[in-house]
């Protein structure tokens, strides 16, 4: 199947220590270093859909609610300093304009 591959042994409920191996039809394996995040594994521990295989909650650490929210602030981080603005500020903004003629948001 395509798609990234970690030691079972690189899973930390804050994402993957080290490099994941990438498998892409037609290529072969490459290396890369690992862009999970706590959102990511929670994701994976709690939504997963099984094939086939050990369940999810027995290989993937539990990442509680505080590094999961650090993760997201951190990747929101990364966001607004791509598109030139803060996490604060974004959210700032967002507060100011509500999305629905009723005022309220979505």
């Amino acid at each position: 199947m395509a798609g990234s591959y970690a030691a079972a042994g690189h899973l930390r409920p804050w994402g993957i220590k080290g490099d994941l191996v990438s498998v892409e039809p037609g290529t072969e394996p490459t290396f890369r270093p690992s862009d999970y995040s706590a959102d990511n594994m929670w994701a994976l521990r709690n939504k997963a859909l099984l094939l086939v295989g050990t369940p999810p909650p027995s290989v993937m650490p539990d990442a509680d609610e505080q590094t999961v929210r650090a993760g997201l602030r951190e990747y929101l981080g990364d966001v607004g300093a791509f598109a030139g603005t803060s996490v604060e500020g974004a959210l700032a903004k967002k507060k100011g304009k509500p999305r629905n003629p009723d005022g309220k948001r979505d």
